[in-house]
């Protein structure tokens, strides 16, 4: 594929994914308010000078829900009362979302793009949740159950941002990367998804396609 026609392809994918609603990213303010404002992930705002749409761009649409992900596995940890099973769970699964963070955050810089500043509060992480299309708030657990449902929501909205990163990520390595840490996030969806009691053995795959929320 030419690298005229390759640009074309990817300009495709990106207005076709431009009627996203818009999640902004932090900025120098307190709560997700200022600076920089990038469509639901990963439709990008972000071009180089020729027009061109970047991988900077999708790697931080993708660094905000990361963000956002290990922030929210960290407040629940923090503020819910837990089985032992399930805090193990979620610790285990929070860790990995910071290295997810830093494995974007790396492929970011290197693309020459900066980090946005992370949520620093349940408020400011709900405002970027509710921006991307999350089904649940941190806002609103009160329990253990309250939790997992959340958390299940959560890696829908990661599993569907790096399933549509893909259509217009150009780079190889970092695709290699996103298709590695999407599959991780199906893996933690069902991982939380097994902790649901009643769980049935059919939930283990409930789809032979996976594509997330978007």
């Amino acid at each position: 594929m030419t690298d005229e026609a390759l640009q074309t392809r990817r300009t495709l994918v990106v207005r076709a994914l431009a009627g996203s609603a818009a999640v902004t990213l932090l900025g120098a303010a307190e709560s997700p308010a200022a600076t920089l404002t990038v469509p639901t992930v990963p439709a990008v705002t972000t071009t180089t000078p020729a027009g061109q749409v970047s991988d900077a761009g999708v790697l931080t649409a993708l660094l905000v829900v990361e963000q956002v992900s290990a922030f929210s596995y960290a407040h629940v940890l923090a503020t819910t009362k837990l089985s032992h099973r399930v805090r193990r769970v979620l610790r285990d699964f929070g860790a990995q979302e910071r290295a997810h963070t830093a494995a974007i955050g790396a492929a970011l810089r290197a693309q020459g793009g900066s980090a946005p500043r992370r949520p620093r509060n349940a408020k400011a992480a709900d405002e970027i949740l509710r921006a991307l299309g999350s089904p649940g708030s941190l806002g609103h657990i009160h329990n253990q159950a309250d939790a997992i449902r959340f958390l299940v929501g959560l890696e829908t909205v990661a599993e569907g941002a790096y399933w549509k990163a893909m259509a217009v990520l150009i780079d190889p390595t970092v695709l290699v990367t996103a298709a590695q840490i999407m599959a991780n996030e199906a893996q933690h969806e069902i991982g939380l998804r097994v902790l649901v009691p009643g769980f049935k053995a059919a939930d283990y795959a409930p789809t032979p396609f996976v594509s997330g929320r978007h």
